[in-house]
């Protein structure tokens, strides 16, 4: 079925399970930061780009 011209589009999204220990730490930078989870993942996605490959 095709979109209507006047339907915005949605941003894509990211659903993912994280395990006990990486929730703590995803909670640990919100706290340090002061930033949404969200917030603190695209920047993690950023900064992981820019630096290369672990």
């Amino acid at each position: 079925m095709a979109r209507s011209v006047k339907t915005p589009r949605r941003k894509p999204r990211l659903r993912t399970e994280l395990s006990e220990l990486d929730e703590r730490r995803l909670q640990e930078a919100v706290a340090l930061f002061g930033l949404p989870k969200a917030e603190v993942v695209r920047r993690l996605i950023r900064a992981s780009v820019q630096a290369g490959p672990a």
